[in-house]
């Protein structure tokens, strides 16, 4: 009987309850990967939000008293996972309808990733593909296939562009990866939040990165209820930080 690692999906969310029911019914229909844990970490959202969110399918609430910005939020539930790996995923993403018109047997968007990592030791980080843009990007990066169907490009740690680990993107990690590169930057803005982890990532040689080019599958729906600082008129509590795009 093959034997399935348990991955944890850590949901980022903030406010966004409406984006977040969305998110989870999407991904939940998608997923058929066996061994799943789901955490939810909300950065301080109004009580009444998180009696909402509290009816929602996870195993663990992480609820914040205040707002700590997305970094703080973040850590919490990589730390709190219990999963081998970690699917790293924000409230306003939801999967492609087209995904759900795929062969059963190309559905499996989780259990490629971990064949991959299995395959490629020193791939600690893999991407999903989001835009049109991204798929044509780094045309310098080697490609590697697992067979007939699935390929990743892995890219060196200093063909990295700037901000390419943006942690909104959807993504799946070893939990290797945060102990080899350190957890997110604290009580920063969002940009600076995303700014230092590349550059922890490109500082070093040991981990690489990966994108998934053939699961172009996750659709961005948060963009006009963006809470990002850089994305809205910086009144006083954008300035102070800490925001969702």
């Amino acid at each position: 009987m093959k034997k399935y690692s348990l991955v944890t999906i850590v949901v980022i969310t903030y406010k966004r309850v409406f984006l977040l029911k969305q998110m989870i019914e999407s991904f939940r229909k998608a997923c058929t990967y066996p061994n799943l844990e789901f955490i939810l970490c909300d950065d301080g959202s109004d009580k009444h939000i998180q009696k909402e969110m509290k009816k929602l399918p996870f195993d663990t609430f992480l609820f914040g008293n205040e707002n700590c910005g997305l970094g703080y939020n973040t850590n919490k539930g990589l730390k709190e996972a219990k999963g081998e790996y970690i699917f790293q995923i924000q409230d306003d993403w939801v999967v492609k309808d087209e995904f759900f018109e795929r062969k059963e047997d190309d559905k499996n968007f989780i259990e490629v990733a971990i064949e991959m990592f299995n395959k490629k030791k020193d791939v600690q980080f893999l991407r999903y593909t989001t835009t049109k843009r991204e798929y044509k990007a780094y045309k310098e990066a080697d490609v590697f296939m697992i067979d007939d169907r699935f390929k990743a490009k892995i890219y060196k740690y200093n063909k990295v562009g700037k901000g390419y680990l943006y942690s909104d993107r959807p993504h799946i990690k070893k939990r290797s990866f945060h102990r080899n590169i350190g957890f997110y930057k604290e009580f920063v803005s969002v940009p600076n939040t995303e700014r230092d982890m590349g550059r922890k990532f490109q500082e070093q040689e040991k981990v690489k990165m990966g994108q998934l080019e053939d699961f172009f599958i996750f659709r961005h729906i948060g963009r006009e209820h963006s809470l990002r600082d850089d994305d809205k008129k910086r009144d006083e509590i954008n300035k102070r930080m800490l925001c969702y795009g």
